[in-house]
């Protein structure tokens, strides 16, 4: 290949990669504001946040601190 032809080839690819850009350039800005841009938090609902329950119990630690030992009471005299 000579130098002819590897510089009409990069003239080519240039000008279709032009025509692509300047047809398509509203397109591809939003593609690339959607790909890159930066992410809007999502919104906390009126009524707070929904509760989420476990996806198991902690039926053996449940049993253990069922209650908390108490002191006896104290009369005041």
């Amino acid at each position: 290949m000579s130098l002819m032809n590897i510089s009409l080839f990069l003239l080519a690819l240039g000008l279709w990669a032009s025509i692509y850009i300047v047809r398509f350039k509203e397109e591809l800005t939003k593609w690339f504001v959607n790909r890159f841009g930066r992410d809007k938090p999502p919104e906390i609902p009126e009524g707070g946040p929904p509760k989420v329950t476990l996806p198991f119990r902690y039926t053996a630690a449940s049993s253990i601190f069922a209650t908390p030992p108490q002191e006896p009471n104290k009369k005041e005299e």
